[in-house]
């Protein structure tokens, strides 16, 4: 997959339920709050410091929005992740940048995870999907795709085999 010449120009991970987005200097459409200590896990060491941390960052932000600078915050406080979006960050570099997230784990815990696998071959799929969002697959491509849904199937079969509370 060559998703990796995108990486430079991407700058967010798809959103998910948990995060929650502050467009310094715009209405948020998370009602413009800012997560607090209260909002994230008590089981957190180090939530205060963190806490502060966030919060500078937001002031940080905002004097820089102030003169004109179109900057987007994305916070995932149960994770602890702080994602700052650029004006020039599209839709399709933010999903490279989460995909590469993803592959990074699939990659770091190949074979030692029952789900890796899925993880992996998914990735790549998607990875030739978004590497030619603007562009016509070659036949190669497609069939590396087709290979690894194959390795997808293989894949359902062996945990459906060896979980037998797989519907």
């Amino acid at each position: 997959m060559n998703y990796e010449t995108n990486k430079q120009n991407s700058t967010e991970n798809a959103n998910d339920d948990t995060e929650n987005s502050k467009n310094v200097g715009a209405i948020d459409s998370n009602n413009g709050s800012i997560k607090n200590h209260s909002e994230r896990n008590d089981n957190d060491a180090g939530s205060d410091s963190y806490d502060v941390f966030y919060h500078e960052l937001v002031k940080l932000i905002q004097k820089h929005t102030d003169v004109g600078t179109h900057l987007k915050i994305k916070h995932n406080a149960r994770h602890s992740i702080i994602r700052i979006i650029g004006e020039q960050a599209t839709a399709e570099a933010r999903a490279i940048d989460g995909l590469e997230d993803a592959a990074e784990l699939a990659q770091a815990t190949a074979e030692h995870h029952p789900y890796w696998g899925l993880l992996y071959h998914s990735a790549e799929i998607a990875g030739i999907a978004l590497d030619k969002w603007n562009d016509d697959m070659s036949r190669e491509e497609i069939d590396d795709i087709k290979w690894s849904i194959q390795k997808l199937g293989h894949m359902l079969e062996n945990l459906a085999g060896n979980n037998t509370g797989a519907t």
